[in-house]
């Protein structure tokens, strides 16, 4: 059954909760997926292209921008904030949708919501990945329905 937690782009500290934080709990499994990246708004790339082109064309591009788990992680490093966004992982990468919003994003086994860089919904299909994630962040909220 999958599950969804909001978490607050910010800790009980004040520290930034940013994506290779999240990355980070949900390996070893996340490396097992294929991955694409929709509808980004970010700032701080210092690697490859630019932030706009980038960001048009996770927009543009059928099934968003396709990326191995190297290549997200090292995203997600040379990334300063991802304000809005949609990362999905997939058992195979014929499962990758064609948008972030079509009906079929349901059927990820995760997927990563970065939310007007207030905070990130994460939806997963395995019980000891939102266990790790619940643990990471006991303050998350648990949503249901999604």
């Amino acid at each position: 059954m999958k599950q969804t937690i909001r978490i607050a782009d910010k800790d009980d500290r004040g520290i930034l909760i940013g994506l290779p934080r999240l990355l980070d709990i949900l390996e070893p499994e996340g490396s097992q997926l294929s991955w694409a990246m929709f509808d980004l708004w970010i700032t701080g790339l210092s690697e490859g292209e630019s932030v706009f082109d980038l960001e048009q064309k996770s927009r543009k591009v059928p099934k968003g921008i396709c990326v191995s788990w190297r290549e997200l992680q090292k995203f997600a490093e040379t990334v300063t904030q991802v304000i809005e966004g949609v990362f999905v992982g997939c058992g195979y990468s014929d499962a990758i949708p064609d948008r972030a919003d079509s009906d079929a994003v349901r059927e990820c086994n995760v997927v990563i919501r970065a939310i007007d860089s207030s905070f990130w919904e994460i939806t997963v299909d395995q019980d000891r990945l939102m266990r790790r994630l619940q643990d990471a962040f006991p303050t998350a909220t648990s949503i249901t329905g999604m």
